[in-house]
């Protein structure tokens, strides 16, 4: 396989570990807090509720859902605009990027990963599942990691635009909005940024998404 393609392939690996990370990473540090009165923690819950951001929050929280968005990587000084699908079930990850005229496929099934490569009909088993430790975002794997705990910091607008903003493990995650509509989704990991625009997120994952091709070479590292 050719050097660059290799090179992609960790891009996305990376970019796929930053976005598991902030969807369901280990949580921080508690910190002890006051009990909060009965009627105090039912109006803060219907605030949650009220916010444009509350559904997708708790799907990406969740244990299934389906993500479909563009973002742009640098690539050897140069911008690479990456169409990704990441779907999620349980253990189960899949990630398919598309970028230039290349398309990739890693699978994620408990502590295995599988990257596919469909030009040449190949399957690279790794040793090992990547591990996005305390990050918000899988830049491996594609995959925010939204903790269930994470903080509300606050609203603002940008533009046309208006947004939500959450404090996560190691950063902030913004999810903006045009009216109704979520369109674009802004994690800050560990001082990196990563931009999302939204094409497509529901609670329906497709069937076979996460098998692997039976008819490709397998080769194990």
């Amino acid at each position: 396989m050719k050097r660059n393609q290799w090179t992609i392939y960790v891009l996305l690996l990376i970019l796929l570990l930053v976005l598991l990370a902030g969807c369901g990473a280990e949580s921080a540090p508690e910190v002890e807090e006051a009990a909060m009165p009965p009627q105090e923690e039912e109006q803060a819950g219907e605030e949650l509720g009220a916010r444009l951001s509350g559904q997708f929050v708790d799907l990406m929280s969740g244990d299934e859902y389906l993500m479909k968005y563009r973002t742009t990587m640098d690539f050897e000084g140069q911008a690479m605009e990456v169409e990704a699908t990441v779907a999620v079930s349980g253990e189960n990850t899949t990630m398919i990027s598309k970028t230039n005229d290349m398309e990739s496929t890693m699978i994620i099934k408990g502590d295995k990963s599988y990257v596919i490569d469909h030009g040449s009909k190949m399957v690279l088993q790794l040793a090992e599942a990547p591990d996005a430790g305390d990050s918000s975002f899988d830049e491996s794997t594609g995959i925010v990691d939204v903790d269930p705990d994470i903080t509300y910091l606050g609203d603002g607008t940008e533009g046309s635009l208006t947004y939500e903003e959450y404090a996560s493990i190691d950063g902030t995650i913004r999810y903006y909005f045009d009216g109704d509509e979520f369109v674009k989704m802004v994690v800050n990991s560990n001082g990196q940024t990563i931009t999302m625009e939204i094409l497509e997120i529901s609670d329906t994952v497709p069937d076979g998404i996460f098998d692997l091709p039976g008819d490709y070479q397998m080769i194990t590292m």
